[in-house]
Formats: C-alpha cells, structure tokens, sequence
C-alpha cells in the first residue's frame, strides 16, 4: 500500500495505517567517525530510540538532538497493489479440480495419460499454464449472496476436453484445463463441491447447474474487460460485508498486466 502524494510505503494493522519501514538518513563526515547529519523517522518512539542507539554504537555525535511526534489527523489517500493471478495461484487452483477428480472417477482414469500435463504442471510447474482467472464465463459458481468455496468439473466429450472451475470465498473465479485429450467410456456427469465456510459445511451441487461450453483459449485467455473484473471483485466482495463485521471493500482500480 502506498500512500498517493508522498508515496510512502503503508501497511494496515486491522486498526490504522502506519509506515511499512522506518526512514533513516545520515551523512558521516570525511573523518569517518562523526556524524554531520542524521535524520530518523520512527514508527514508534522506541523504535527511533532503537535506531539512534545503534548509530550511537557505530558513530560519534554532537549530541544535540530534537525529537518530535508527528499526527497526522483526517483520512490518508492511499493506493494498494495486490496480485489476483499468479503462476503459484493457477498452479495451487489446478490441484484443486484435479483433487476432486481423485476422489470422483477411478483411479485408472485419473491418473492416465490424458492428465499427464496436469500433474506435472500441478507438481514442478512445467508447461504453460494451465489456469487463470476467469471473471466472464464463471458467473454460473456464484450465488452473490454467500462467500462460498466451488469447484466444478466439466467434461466436453466432444472437443475430449476437462475442464475446471474454482471460486474461492465468492470473489475470486479460476477456469482449469485439466486435460485436452482426454476419452473414456465412463458417461459421468458435471461433478460439483460447493462448501459454506460460514455454515461449515458441504452444500448439495444443483443437478440444474451448467458450464458454459468453452473452447480452449476461452479457458486459459478469456476476454473481459478490466471494468468487467473490477465490477465482479466489487459486486463480490460486498458479500463479506454482511458477514464479517466492520469489513467494507474499497473501490479499486485494476490493472490488468501486460501480456
């Protein structure tokens, strides 16, 4: 987080803002052994105190010194960067869906030849990637009424394609290329976990609930607009707000990376 006009580094302690670092400045004369010139902002008065007797240790001063507490009342405008979609993250969702293949489909079919990539993928982080955030075809996992965890798995029997949606807490949406060649004589069905982790406990997956047939670049490089994604993280991080008290998600800029 970053503090808009004097772009001082911030971190929020679940209460208030403070600096993410201490500020230290100093300047020691051509002797080697004196300071001319030191200036030490503090998070605290014992940190300061910390600061100056650990530059005391090492130097001489004049000592002269003059300390001051600094408030600053009234609202702070600040920016925050947070990173929704990273390699670790589509490996981590990736592990998800295919855990719940594991536990789905014989083992004969889950550990075939078809899922090789997947678990390679999953394991050592090889290939391409594999998963990536989804905003535009996701919307079927959301209830928009409860911070929900979902993992759903589809299987296009036609394109031989397997393929994973993830949502964790309600806000954040994952679509998952499990396999693209995957075959089987087995007739299985979309295969769902949903769980309420308010409630604490497992929601029975509506028979009713259908993904959207994707093709694979819909799934690994769907298009949606940052404002797209800005709405849905907005529109879904309000859900918490009914649920955790004094939690109120602030209106965001997003940046999508380049690519």
């Amino acid at each position: 987080m970053e503090e808009v006009d004097a772009k001082t580094r911030l971190l929020f302690d679940g209460k208030r803002l403070v600096r993410k670092n201490p500020i230290v400045k100093y300047k020691v004369k051509e002797d080697g052994k004196t300071l001319d010139f030191v200036d030490v902002t503090g998070r605290s008065q014992k940190e300061r105190d910390k600061i100056m007797q650990s530059l005391k240790a090492r130097y001489r001063t004049s000592g002269e010194e003059k300390t001051w507490e600094e408030q600053r009342p009234g609202p702070v405008d600040t920016m925050y960067a947070r990173a929704i979609d990273t390699t670790l993250t589509r490996r981590a969702v990736t592990k998800m869906a295919y855990g719940l293949l594991c536990h789905k489909i014989p083992s004969t079919e889950v550990f075939s030849k078809a899922f090789d990539e997947a678990r390679a993928y999953i394991r050592f982080g090889t290939g391409s990637d594999l998963a990536t955030a989804n905003f535009v075809h996701t919307r079927f996992m959301c209830d928009y009424i409860r911070p929900l965890h979902k993992i759903h798995i589809n299987f296009d029997r036609r394109n031989a394609l397997v393929v994973g949606y993830v949502m964790i807490f309600g806000i954040f949406r994952f679509s998952v290329l499990l396999s693209k060649s995957y075959s089987s004589w087995l007739e299985w069905p979309c295969l769902d976990y949903t769980y309420d982790p308010v409630a604490m406990r497992v929601i029975e997956g509506s028979p009713f609930v259908r993904a959207p047939a994707l093709s694979e670049v819909q799934i690994l490089r769907p298009k949606q607009s940052k404002q797209l994604v800005r709405q849905e993280l907005i529109t879904c991080h309000k859900i918490l707000e009914e649920y955790v008290e004094g939690y109120k998600f602030l209106d965001i800029e997003f940046e999508q990376p380049q690519e």
